[in-house]
C-alpha cells in the first residue's frame, strides 16, 4: 500500500518550505496539485511524475492516481494551511 502526504509549502515562496516538507516531496513518487503550488516547488519535482489538477478534474485525478499508485508515495502540496481549502489561482 503506498503513502499519500498532504504538505503546506508556505505562502507563495520556496524559502518558506520546511526542510522536513522538502525531504517528504524529493522522495516522492508522484505529485498532485494545482499549477500554482507545484510552480512554487518546481526545482524540487523534476523528474517526477506530475498531475496538474483544476478544481473540476481533481476528484477524477485522485481516483485516477488511487489506481496507479501501487506501493509508490504521492505528495499533495498546498500553499497556506493544508487543513484549509486552498484556492485555483
Amino acid at each position: 500500500m503506498g503513502k499519500v502526504f498532504a504538505v503546506g509549502v508556505g505562502p507563495g515562496s520556496q524559502n518558506h518550505v520546511t526542510e522536513i516538507v522538502r525531504k517528504i516531496i524529493v522522495d516522492a513518487d508522484v505529485v498532485v496539485g494545482y499549477k500554482y503550488t507545484l510552480d512554487i516547488i518546481s526545482d524540487l519535482i523534476l523528474g517526477k511524475k506530475i498531475h496538474i489538477i483544476t478544481m473540476e478534474d481533481q476528484e477524477k485525478t485522485y481516483q485516477q492516481i488511487k489506481k496507479e499508485l501501487g506501493d509508490g508515495v504521492l505528495v499533495v502540496p498546498f500553499t497556506g494551511d493544508v487543513n484549509f481549502s486552498e484556492s485555483e489561482v
